[in-house]
């Protein structure tokens, strides 16, 4: 072959070459389904200076929070979306050598139609998903906080609707270690512009005991000046199905006393904002709670046995960042021992032009079940957020008349740049068990997907929004601190 057939052919496979890739580049490989993965590994090591031996790094102890974590999404709206996340977590092996298991956590499918008639339904497989949320206007049957507790739940929601009409259908197993349950619960409703009501059944049934049921009926309208909200249910006990009942004979002697002990009612009323002076804004609200001696409902947050009651005013200004709250509350305990606790407060919050807030809160409180006696409190705060720091100061004075105990905290972020910051928050108080309680970590960003954290103090801080009235993160009598190394990848 000469030299000019050879540089031709050199040439032409040069050609055929650039030609396929750019083909392929053009045509490209496309999955049928859109998908998504994504990961994250965590890592927490902690050291207790009360550890025997001393600054023992608990990396395989109960308290380790280490895990890491990853899930996949598959589908779209045209073939619905299916969710799966699998999660290896230090403190749950039992493996003789400590080795961690990757298991299964959390999982669904969901699948949502519509049409431009107002019609459509919405179908959802799940497994170990909060999907208990029910969209009652009152307090709920089900309660997603509460169901969380169980080891698994694995269940169907089906929601269709039509115009103004709806209904529901959720059916679960809940696993609860050496038993479970079925859970059923139906609802039906119809909602207007001004107008909404509901009737909801729920069918629970533990493997040991009585099976439970609930029948609640709802409904809420809105008035040119107020928002009215009102529920009632009973619950039943049996095999199966059971009807609404009771007697109503002692109306005369209140609502309470009338209501049968196996049913619960909620009300309240919300006054429209009325205008006070040029630039004021009042809004009013009653509410009032009433749980039976024998209404029976582990899955709500329902205490049986207790009356509440509540007013509150809410008061803001248009031009300014100020609001106030005054508020009065009483609940009664009847179902041991009549006990009632009664409180009134006022908080008074404003943000300033500066980007400064103050806050202001008093109130008294008395509860008959302990001392009897009324206890007062005085809460003061003041907080300013710049550029890169935000910190504020607070007092406050509790138990006013009883056994004052006063307390205040430092509480502050220093943003040194885009990747690095230091949060710190002190709190001293002048009564035992402990008189001082510190945290302080420092937080890196060294990638976007990367996140450090050193910190020392208290395991837990709390998130209450005024943080020296919050008891979840006060340190126990004889603790010291706890130094905390944390490392977070996405992937």
């Amino acid at each position: 072959m000469d030299r000019r057939a050879s540089r031709s052919l050199t040439g032409a496979i040069v050609f055929a070459a650039a030609a396929l890739a750019s083909g392929a580049q053009a045509i490209g490989v496309r999955s049928p389904v859109p998908v998504a993965v994504r990961a994250r590994l965590d890592i927490r090591l902690t050291a207790d200076e009360t550890a025997v031996p001393a600054w023992n790094l608990a990396s395989r102890s109960p308290a380790d929070s280490s895990r890491f974590m990853a899930d996949a999404t598959v589908g779209g709206s045209r073939s619905g979306r299916f969710y799966l996340k699998g999660v290896a977590s230090w403190n749950q092996t039992d493996d003789a050598l400590g080795r961690v298991a990757f298991r299964l956590a959390q999982g669904e499918y969901h699948y949502a139609w519509r049409d431009t008639s107002r019609t459509g339904v919405d179908v959802c497989a799940f497994g170990d998903e909060r999907r208990f949320f029910t969209g009652e206007l009152g307090t709920p049957i089900v309660d997603d906080d509460r169901v969380e507790r169980f080891a698994h739940r694995l269940g169907i929601r089906v929601d269709g609707s039509r115009g103004d009409l709806g209904a529901m259908y959720v059916a679960a197993a809940l696993d609860e270690g050496p038993s479970s349950r079925v859970l059923q619960l139906g609802t039906a409703r119809v909602a207007g512009p001004h107008a909404f009501a509901a009737v909801s059944y729920l069918h629970n049934a533990p493997e040991q005991g009585d099976d439970h049921a609930i029948a609640k009926a709802e409904a809420a309208a809105c008035v040119r000046w107020a928002t009215m909200v009102a529920s009632y249910e009973q619950s039943g006990f049996g095999s199966g199905v059971f009807l609404p009942g009771g007697s109503w004979d002692e109306l005369g002697s209140g609502y309470r006393a009338a209501a049968p002990e196996n049913s619960a009612t909620f009300a309240e009323v919300r006054a429209n904002r009325v205008a006070v002076g040029a630039d004021g804004w009042l809004t009013a609200t009653l509410h009032y709670d009433l749980a039976g001696a024998d209404y029976v409902d582990d899955l709500a947050a329902r205490r049986p046995g207790t009356v509440a009651r509540g007013a509150w005013l809410d008061w803001s200004h248009r031009r300014y960042a100020l609001d106030a709250r005054l508020a009065w509350r009483e609940e009664t305990r009847f179902e041991f021992l009549e006990a009632t606790r009664h409180s009134l407060e006022l908080s008074a919050h404003a943000h300033l032009r500066d980007n400064s807030d103050m806050l202001v809160r008093a109130g008294v409180a008395r509860d008959d079940a302990h001392d009897g006696e009324d206890a007062g409190l005085v809460h003061v705060g003041y907080g300013r957020g710049l550029q890169r720091f935000s910190g504020r100061v607070d007092a406050m004075v509790d138990r006013i008349g009883v056994a004052s105990v006063a307390s205040a905290g430092v509480e502050g972020r220093v943003n040194w740049n885009a990747t690095s910051a230091l949060y710190l928050r002190w709190i001293v108080r002048d009564a035992p068990p402990w008189t001082q309680a510190v945290f302080a970590r420092l937080e890196f960003r060294p990638t976007r997907r990367t996140w450090f954290t050193v910190g020392y103090g208290r395991a837990v801080v709390g998130d209450d929004p005024y943080f020296l009235e919050e008891n979840d993160w006060a340190p126990a009598p004889d603790s010291d601190g706890v130094v905390t190394f944390s490392v977070r990848g996405d992937l």
